[in-house]
């Protein structure tokens, strides 16, 4: 707890004698040595798959399968990169960033209202439920968030999010808050969150003191020890007998004067004694319940007598007795079904009498108890014994002296009854029988209506007393009396006082110094901050784009943060531009992420939104491949979401060949429910190509001639062999079987405009294939020249359904039953990629997007048998 710390730094001060200034700070210094913050160790897994359910847009469960390298999302406005942001958020935190965008529409935003799938009209339509697969140390792990709002899932890996709408919370927040969040993202959240909260009560508590000043005790007293400050200032190093003494010679000196002016009129000592009322009599209710009890319990005794030895022997001989075998009793007869049931009804018979005879102890002993705590209480009575000197001088009323004598004949009756009471309670514990029970409540009840009397008569007696001796002294003398009386403990009050105030001072010293020290330990961490920072400036910004420094001031509460032009005192916020700004957002927060979260998985929103193409550029080279391959050897997955065409171009140029793979998937929004649209991920493969002719020509079955369907089958068939050419590079690539161990001609021909210009290097491959396959002569490789005759075939035949290079408007493709059989060719050839399930029309489990190249049928089909087939001596460059 954050006071835990207040209350270790206060505790330690109130040990010191007279703190200092000096051992003030150094307490505080001691306790806050170990602030330092560890980063997260690094993430040494991969997340698999993000499922999302019920989020906004997304209705039934959508699963985004993420390679282990780059995922590229692609998602035009409105379709569902938002919705998937707050899952994400919702996963790790419970909660999103949305209202910080609008903080003064907070409650217009609550994600319980608006953040599940629901109709128009506000009718949810399925719970809302966010999970993640991933696996770490080998081990595959998961973990749910399903609709605890403001509570994130439970030991979920570290996602790294950023929001489009968090590039700017940086550099939009006061300065107090920035520091906060800078201060989070470099992992001192906790430790600032706890020296806050530790200021805080360690500065109340001086308040308190500060305000309460003496300490609380009688009126008079504080009065006293006020009066005597006032006069005299601070004691501070005195002792409590020293300041008794002049405390004490100041009020006898006054009481003598007083009474001197007084005469002979001096009172004896008793005078000064209360008559107190007798002490107040123990409740009889719980002996009375208790002693019933016991009579209930002695009534229904059944008289069955237990012989606890000869239970034991019962208990032992059913334990290992054996019907048929020798009796373990004697050794001598055999165990017969009637002996064992025999025992075992004894033995049922002794159970409840066993039960009440345990239940009968524990009432005994619930009696001794009572009657001990009745034992326990001092029911003496102490009057003040009054002389017949001390009668007659009194006059403070008539028949004093009479009333006097008969309370002292009822403090006798009293004792005499206490006398009784203790001798019945121990006869009582002796026997624990009803009898002497009886006796005990018998006396105590006598106690109780005897009491009432006694106490009116000593409550009169001293009304009479306290009356009287107040009337004869005078209310100055009594004070000076008093004042006598009462000076060590005012003595004690000015001591404690003056150790209250040092205490109360010092514990402002500590307030103080732990604010500075909040200051001193977050610009450290954040001085040493500003060169990542500026890193990804030069990676990233514009041009021109100056460094910045980070500057940590002291407010009135919290720390500031303010960002500066390097070199100088020109704040950053006011001379950088927009884009720049932007720029430096996502730089302080790629920083931050680089240092404390070190191979986490990165998702980055929409990053190129007011960034120019130079900027872009930037980013998808250079930006990415610092993520992905970092100096600290912890390269990450990276997932962009983006509506930005080019990025993914420039993304796809950079990172292409990458392994593990870069892949693509994208959203589509559905609105054929009827209810509420959908947002739906759909990977970019060969088999989705496929699987999506397959759904136009079967969606459009009674319209087969229309020449619009005609046109757009063809140009999906066309897409669908381009994506089989291009996926069939990958096996035989760097990323799959290593045939070629470079793409770089498929890149060269796909940049003059269509892998369909490959066809001879594909060609190529092949028959490389066939003749390492034809010197083995194993049968298992029938199917791959099966596989590349379909293949070779759906090229050769291309050119009867005008799969030309482009749509063109002027041409009539054949009719769609020719196009059907094309399609059946194609989706054979594109299933085998293992992209997907066919049932669920997702990526299967057991072929994840980064090996795919290496675990398909198409692989199998290709791959080298281990002995006979010899890879190197057709592809000189193979390593298996």
């Amino acid at each position: 707890m954050e006071e835990d710390l207040g209350r270790e730094i206060i505790r330690r001060i109130e040990e010191l004698d007279e703190p200092s200034e000096e051992e003030v700070r150094k307490i505080v210094d001691g306790l806050t040595a170990d602030h330092e913050p560890q980063p997260q160790p690094p993430f040494d897994g991969h997340i698999e798959s993000i499922r999302v359910q019920g989020i906004r847009s997304f209705g039934e469960e959508q699963e985004l399968e993420l390679s282990r390298g780059l995922t590229i999302v692609y998602a035009e406005n409105g379709t569902g990169k938002t919705s998937f942001v707050d899952a994400v958020e919702l996963l790790t935190a419970g909660v999103t960033t949305r209202a910080k965008q609008v903080p003064d529409l907070k409650n217009e935003v609550k994600d319980e209202d608006h953040i599940p799938h629901s109709t128009v009209d506000g009718k949810q339509l399925c719970d809302p439920r966010v999970s993640v697969s991933w696996v770490d140390g080998g081990r595959s792990l998961e973990a749910s968030w399903a609709g605890e709002w403001g509570v994130g899932a439970v030991n979920v890996p570290s996602i790294q999010l950023l929001a489009r709408r968090r590039l700017r919370e940086i550099i939009n927040s006061k300065g107090v808050d920035r520091a906060v969040i800078i201060g989070d993202a470099v992992g001192l959240a906790s430790t600032d969150e706890k020296w806050a909260n530790a200021q805080k009560f360690v500065s109340n508590a001086a308040g308190q003191l500060t305000s309460s000043g003496i300490s609380p005790v009688a009126s008079s007293v504080k009065e006293a020890a006020a009066e005597f400050l006032e006069k005299n200032g601070s004691q501070a190093g005195r002792e409590v007998d020293e300041i008794a003494k002049m405390i004490e010679l100041e009020a006898l000196a006054k009481v003598d004067a007083l009474r001197r002016g007084l005469g002979d009129q001096a009172l004896p000592d008793v005078w000064n004694r209360r008559f107190d009322p007798p002490p107040s009599v123990p409740d009889v209710t719980d002996l009375n319940d208790l002693a019933k009890r016991l009579g209930e319990h002695d009534a229904n005794a059944p008289g069955v007598v237990v012989d606890d030895g000869l239970l034991q022997l019962l208990e032992s001989f059913l334990a290992v007795a054996e019907e048929g075998e020798t009796c373990p009793a004697c050794a001598v007869g055999t165990v017969t079904t009637t002996r064992i049931g025999e025992v075992q009804r004894q033995l049922a018979a002794t159970a409840s009498e066993r039960e009440r005879l345990r239940r009968h102890e524990r009432l005994r002993n619930d009696l001794r108890d009572e009657l001990n705590r009745i034992s326990g209480r001092d029911l003496a009575w102490h009057l003040p014994v009054w002389d017949e000197q001390a009668l007659h001088l009194f006059t403070g009323g008539a028949g004093f002296d009479t009333a006097y004598r008969e309370l002292r004949q009822s403090a006798g009756a009293w004792a005499e009854h206490r006398t009784r009471l203790r001798a019945s309670i121990e006869l009582a514990k002796e026997q624990l029988s009803q009898e002497f029970l009886h006796d005990v409540t018998r006396v105590l009840s006598e106690l109780i209506v005897v009491r009432p009397a006694a106490q009116e008569r000593a409550n009169e007696l001293e009304a009479q007393r306290s009356e009287a001796v107040h009337a004869l002294r005078g209310d100055e003398l009594r004070a000076a009396e008093q004042a006598v009386r009462d000076a060590r403990r005012v003595a004690e009050v000015i001591v404690e006082d003056g150790k209250v105030q040092a205490c109360a001072a010092a514990l402002n010293v500590a307030a103080g110094h732990l604010k500075t020290r909040r200051a001193e330990v977050l610009e450290a961490k954040l001085v040493d901050l500003a060169e990542p920072i500026n890193s990804w400036i030069r990676k990233l910004a514009p041009e021109r784009t100056p460094p910045i420094r980070l500057k940590v001031t002291q407010g009135s509460g919290a720390p500031r943060l303010n960002v500066l032009i390097e070199g100088g005192n020109v704040k950053a916020i006011g001379r950088l531009s927009d884009s720049q700004l932007d720029m430096l957002g996502l730089a302080s927060h790629l920083a931050t992420i680089e240092r404390e979260h070190v191979g986490a998985p990165l998702i980055l929103d929409d990053p190129t939104d007011m960034l120019d193409i130079g900027t872009v550029e930037k980013l998808a080279k250079e930006g990415i491949n610092s993520l992905m391959e970092p100096d600290s050897g912890y390269g990450r997955q990276v997932v962009v979401l983006t509506h930005d065409d080019q990025l993914i171009k420039l993304l796809w140029e950079n990172h292409g060949q990458r392994f593990p793979c870069t892949v693509q998937w994208f959203i589509e929004l559905d609105q054929s429910g009827g209810l509420a649209s959908q947002s739906r991920f759909k990977p970019r493969s060969a088999h989705e190509y496929a699987d999506r002719l397959r759904r136009l020509l079967g969606k459009n079955a009674e319209s087969s001639n229309l020449f619009w369907l005609r046109s757009a089958a063809g140009n999906l068939a066309r897409q669908t062999l381009e994506a089989v050419v291009s996926d069939l590079f990958e096996v035989m690539g760097p990323n799959g079987l290593r045939y070629m161990t470079s793409l770089a001609r498929v890149e060269e021909s796909r940049k003059k405009g269509s892998l369909f210009k490959c066809s001879d290097l594909l060609e190529e491959q092949f028959e490389k294939v066939r003749e390492m396959h034809g010197d083995c002569g194993e049968s298992r490789h029938e199917n791959a020249g099966k596989f590349m005759e379909e293949v070779e075939k759906a090229i050769s035949t291309r050119g009867q359904y005008l799969l030309n290079e482009a749509s063109h408007a002027n041409h009539v493709y054949p009719r769609v039953a020719k196009i059907r059989e094309y399609q059946k060719l194609l989706s054979g050839i594109a299933g085998r990629f293992g992209h997907a399930d066919d049932d669920k029309k997702t990526r299967a489990r057991s072929a994840v997007p980064d090996d795919w190249p290496r675990t398909s049928q198409w692989s199998s089909a290709l791959r080298p048998c281990e002995q006979n087939c010899h890879p190197d001596s057709f592809f000189p460059h193979y390593r298996p």
